[in-house]
């Protein structure tokens, strides 16, 4: 397996190498995982290929993982996609999850609601 970094020692990519050092797949059919990041930091894309470079789902049936947070760094959203780009239910059904805070009585913020949803945005 070789790792890639960027410049502020974050994960950017996984591949799976055989012992030639030719693109492989682990036992879920999975070559390659590539990650992004936000100016702070936080991951907010996640995403699996197999060794032709297509999207392949993870063993929770997941190919993409998109998510956004807010100024102050705490998750707002986080969105499920399969290998056709399109939201997609994990094992337990949810495609999607949103994230509400409090910062009335904390600057960091108290998480206060957390809702799950199909892939139809029903809760």
């Amino acid at each position: 397996k070789r790792i890639l970094y960027d410049t502020n020692a974050n994960k950017i990519q996984e591949e799976f190498l055989d012992e030639n050092k030719n693109p492989n797949a682990n036992n879920q059919k999975i070559s390659k995982i590539k990650y992004k990041y936000n100016p702070l930091g936080k991951k907010i894309l996640v995403e699996y290929f197999d060794t032709k470079g297509k999207l392949k789902e993870d063993s929770t049936g997941i190919a993409k993982y998109v998510y956004t947070y807010d100024a102050r760094g705490n998750r707002l959203t986080s969105n499920f996609l399969g290998e056709n780009d399109k939201p997609k239910e994990n094992k337990e059904g949810i495609a999607s999850e949103s994230f509400t805070y409090d910062y009335t009585t904390s600057e960091k913020g108290k998480l206060i609601l957390a809702e799950n949803f199909d892939k139809k945005g029903q809760p």
